[in-house]
């Protein structure tokens, strides 16, 4: 017979070996793909562990495969850095930063303020590490334009109705507001100037807000939005 009943150890109709009624190919697919999250998970954790330009040596033994498994699901180890990079901060971004928050204009800021300590606490390393070899690899310079394009829009989405009504201002508003409530503001709080968690959160607030008050009409009560008064005296 040309073909028989798929099952374990047969053939399916396509002539592919089959078992458990799943085609062999679906299978390679499947491995491949779990193959490729352990490699780039390996590289994920590498960097949170200090290693900011992990070996294919290293990445390898993390992930327990041979070097040149590295060599077959990635163009090079580059390859592998930026694609890890890039599913890395989706995914931490996506968990955190959903749906725009709603209410008074201090409170949003609060919130979106709140959300990027949040993001940024988790993802520092790897931002760290990605902002150093950026220059070097340009592919990865194109995956941290787009998480800083998706921060934009996330700010955009948050502050609309104050950027609606600012009309030819809004371009320069948003992006003041995205310079200062970005990874290179946060970096300069938390790791450069040594502040807390919550004493770099709360200047950001101060800052976004500053921002916004610029704009005629719209004056922001900070100590309404829970964070307080003093942005150097802040507890966890």
């Amino acid at each position: 017979m040309a073909g028989g009943p798929a099952g374990r150890g047969g053939y399916d109709g396509e002539g592919f070996r089959s078992e458990g009624g799943a085609p062999a190919t679906d299978r390679r697919m499947a491995r491949g793909t779990r193959t490729r999250e352990l490699l780039m998970s390996a590289m994920i954790d590498l960097i949170d562990a200090g290693h900011p330009t992990p070996t294919a040596g290293r990445v390898a033994a993390r992930a327990d495969v041979a070097v040149r498994t590295i060599f077959h699901h990635f163009d090079g180890l580059d390859d592998l850095y930026c694609q890890a990079v890039d599913r890395h901060v989706t995914r931490v971004r996506s968990s955190i930063a959903a749906d725009p928050p709603q209410g008074p204009l201090e409170v949003r800021i609060a919130i979106v303020v709140r959300q990027r300590r949040r993001l940024f606490e988790a993802i520092g390393p790897v931002l760290q590490a990605s902002y150093a070899r950026a220059p070097a690899i340009p592919a990865l310079s194109e995956v941290l334009d787009g998480h800083r394009w998706a921060l934009l829009q996330q700010l955009a989405r948050s502050l609309a109705p104050e950027l609606d009504a600012c009309g030819p201002l809004a371009p320069a508003m948003l992006t003041t507001a995205g310079a200062v409530s970005g990874w290179s503001q946060w970096n300069t709080l938390r790791f450069e100037a040594g502040h807390s968690a919550p004493q770099a959160e709360r200047t950001m607030v101060f800052l976004v807000a500053w921002v916004v008050e610029r704009l005629p009409g719209h004056p922001v009560d900070v100590s309404r939005s829970g964070v307080g008064p003093d942005p150097t005296r802040v507890s966890d």
